[in-house]
């Protein structure tokens, strides 16, 4: 599996997402792979500006108010973990769905919890 950034057409950080090798196809254009040492959430309320990450609040976000910057930050995490989470555990779903063998309850209960986070954005 191979991490991706989402980049907006303006540079800002939208998302990121773990594809594998086989998926490569499925990887949006314009994604840039994840910087060695890094995780996805290092990039939240990051713009890319010639070649280099810097702190910047997306559009719509005023920039005098940090607790509403603070709050949308939280939830991007929130909502990065979720997908993170979801993903390194599909291939569970696809075991179960290709032999049978059942997905531990504690990952099916945390499945469902980040599922009802995407949900809530």
């Amino acid at each position: 599996m191979t991490a991706w950034l989402h980049v907006d057409e303006d540079g800002y950080f939208r998302g990121g997402r773990e594809y594998a090798q086989d998926r490569e196809k499925d990887i949006p254009k314009g994604a840039i792979p994840l910087p060695d040492g890094c995780r996805i959430r290092d990039f939240i309320g990051k713009r890319l500006v010639a070649g280099e990450w810097v702190e910047e609040v997306a559009p719509g976000l005023e920039a005098e108010n940090p607790k509403a910057v603070k709050a949308a930050r939280k939830i991007e995490e929130a909502v990065q973990e979720a997908r993170a989470y979801l993903a390194s555990t599909d291939w569970l779903a696809v075991r179960l769905a290709e032999t049978g063998k059942p997905i531990p309850s504690d990952i099916i209960a945390k499945r469902a919890k980040a599922r009802e986070t995407l949900s809530q954005v």
